[in-house]
């Protein structure tokens, strides 16, 4: 039996190398795997206030580590409007105690402007006005990490089929 064993020990020595081989390039993949960055677009919510269509989305990091936001650019086919800030409306005469009402802060326009560092599990809420009713936006996030496979942006697009039919907040 001790003969036979070595007079195969360079089979059994390279079925063991191979076994190993394996094993360390499964470990190295799924390393890589683990440690992907990966940003989404977690919530898109298009709205109108005081007849301006808006978009809001929530720009989420689901990784493990922090991400380097170094630009994020919405274009539409309509013109999106850069830092514009609702009015608010003027009070109804029509009314004895009539209050001038408070544009909430949802509806303020939250546009990015400078890169930042998002942390793991984080997001970010943005929100752009349009022109018009868009029928289709795309939006586009630039990193310092790859996030799509081997490019360091991502870009989705949304399509809306009835642009023109929003629930609008106020009259």
């Amino acid at each position: 039996m001790i003969n036979h064993f070595v007079e195969h020990s360079t089979i059994y020595s390279l079925v063991i190398s191979f076994i190993a081989l394996i094993v360390s390039i499964y470990s190295v993949w799924y390393t890589k795997l683990q440690n992907r960055h990966n940003i989404e677009i977690e919530f898109v919510d298009l709205d109108v206030y005081n007849n301006q269509p808006l978009i809001n989305f929530h720009l989420l990091n689901d990784s493990n580590s922090s991400i380097k936001i170094e630009n994020l650019t919405v274009s539409s086919d309509v013109d999106v409007l850069l830092n514009y800030e609702p009015q608010p409306h003027e009070p109804n005469q029509s009314h004895l105690f009539s209050v001038p009402t408070i544009v909430s802060p949802h509806y303020h326009s939250s546009n990015f402007e400078v890169p930042y560092t998002i942390s793991q599990n984080e997001s970010s809420t943005y929100t752009y006005y349009f022109s018009d009713a868009p029928s289709e936006i795309k939006i586009t996030v630039e990193t310092n990490q790859r996030i799509d496979r081997w490019r360091t942006y991502k870009t989705w697009s949304f399509q809306f089929e009835q642009p023109y039919q929003y629930h609008d907040v106020q009259d």
